[in-house]
């Protein structure tokens, strides 16, 4: 439609008025369209399915784009499926189909889609396509589903794909339902179930879609493994997922990849979940460690499960977009509209270690002490006097230090209990951390109060 020679030889189409092939007339009308449509029903969305390299399909029609809501990503369907067509043990050889995406990915507002046209006229149905055992079939759907999902862009999949209709579509048939009586294609609708409940839940995978803030690769080169991982951020500070893929039948144990904050990591979703189908390799949840890797000031330590995704929530209490900006990836692709605070990450030190603490500027807020800071820990610090406090009540007087870690083991036994793995490192470094930032805001409120009190008295008595 946008070019007058599309599917015609030579002399069998006439040239537009300046003497190319564009057509005029077709594109006035797409941006007329488009322009009526957002005028009169702004809640919905048009989609271009264009594969063509026509730029602009889907920006604002005065800024000379055609003014589409969202284009399909037909490169990403034909790389993605063909790279997933490959038997694993060849993937590596093929590694530059998963990343090549992250060139254009955001040059237009793209679906990722997995179209009616991938299981019709003998291409086979999305499971057909996979290679292996009937297994390793199933999990490589999984894997594409979650690969597909993880990426920046909205989500397309077409009626079948979601349970794994082993035949191709057919316009004159229903889908065959019966399938999933069988605990293969009833464990993939689960995934795909669980994948549009996190999609829909998660501002981080759907706020940014078409957005660069939204997405950066944490290690997108390790082609001898087969292994991904990416980042997804939202407008909100407070949420960051990591999402890891193997594309491999091989488990990947002690695989470190990078992550851009402290604290714990909560395992949110799995493709190799039992109730999915996949062999049961969980990793619950994990505390990251200071140890820089992939760009990244923070690291995690997994176990990859095979022909799997794996996607990781942050619970830390320090947001994205303010944390130390140790990597430059982090620091290019966070927000423009207003720079990071001038915060150093916490240096690995030991229940007596000091580091620098955080400008005076942000200590007229308490609400501060979510922030995951080093407190300065000085000598001179130690003889600041405390302001008053509030006299305790009796019970609270007679509670000794061993009570006290009494009391807190009980709470991380449970905290263990409900999520089925180690706790107390974690939340042993959020007591010292946020306990060691509500001191020094007290002890710095004290010296304000003392300073006002001095310059109180000096104006009484130059007054007097």
């Amino acid at each position: 439609m946008l070019y007058l020679d599309y599917s015609r030889r030579a002399g069998e189409w006439i040239p537009n008025e300046h003497g190319g092939r564009e057509n005029l007339e077709a594109i006035m009308f797409l941006r007329r369209f488009n322009e009526e449509v957002y005028r009169h029903y702004p809640a919905v969305q048009t989609i271009a399915e264009e594969s063509t390299a026509w730029p602009q399909v889907s920006r604002p029609t005065s800024g000379g784009g055609l003014g589409f809501g969202l284009k399909w990503d037909m490169g990403w369907m034909h790389d993605t499926l063909q790279y997933m067509a490959h038997d694993p043990i060849h993937r590596r050889y093929q590694h530059d189909a998963l990343t090549f995406r992250g060139l254009y990915a955001f040059t237009e507002n793209f679906v990722l889609p997995l179209s009616h046209d991938e299981v019709v006229h003998g291409k086979g149905s999305l499971l057909a396509k996979m290679p292996g055992d009937p297994w390793q079939k199933f999990a490589n759907l999984r894997l594409l589903l979650g690969y597909m999902y993880l990426q920046p862009g909205k989500k397309l999949l077409f009626m079948g794909g979601e349970f794994g209709q082993w035949r191709e579509w057919h316009h004159d048939e229903s889908l065959d339902w019966h399938l999933l009586e069988h605990s293969g294609h009833l464990g993939l609708q689960r995934w795909v179930r669980a994948l549009n409940r996190v999609y829909r839940t998660e501002p981080a995978l759907h706020a940014w879609d078409c957005d660069p803030r939204g997405f950066a690769w944490i290690d997108c080169s390790d082609r001898e493994q087969s292994v991904i991982s990416l980042m997804r951020r939202g407008p909100s500070a407070d949420t960051v997922v990591v999402g890891i893929l193997n594309f491999t039948p091989v488990p990947r144990h002690g695989y470190r990849v990078g992550v851009p904050r402290g604290g714990f990591w909560r395992e949110l979703i799995n493709s190799d979940a039992r109730e999915y189908g996949g062999s049961g390799i969980e990793n619950g949840g994990l505390p990251s460690e200071p140890v820089p890797c992939h760009g990244q000031p923070y690291s995690i330590v997994v176990t990859l499960p095979p022909l799997a995704a794996v996607v990781f929530l942050s619970e830390a209490v320090t947001p994205w977009n303010e944390a130390p900006p140790e990597s430059p990836r982090e620091a290019d692709a966070g927000p423009s509209e207003r720079p990071a605070p001038d915060y150093r990450a916490p240096a690995p030190r030991g229940a007596l270690g000091t580091a620098p603490g955080p400008p005076d500027g942000d200590l007229d807020a308490p609400a501060r002490a979510r922030w995951i800071r080093a407190a300065e820990g000085s000598a001179h610090e130690c003889d600041i006097d405390r302001p008053p406090a509030a006299a305790a009540p009796a019970a609270e007087r007679t509670l000794s230090p061993a009570d006290a870690a009494k009391r807190l083991a009980g709470l991380i036994w449970a905290l263990e209990r409900e999520r089925r793995c180690s706790m107390a490192p974690v939340v042993l470094q959020y007591v010292f951390e946020t306990v060691r930032t509500e001191l020094q805001y007290r002890r710095r409120a004290g010296d304000l109060d003392r300073t006002l009190a001095i310059l109180t008295c000096s104006r009484e008595v130059g007054t007097t």
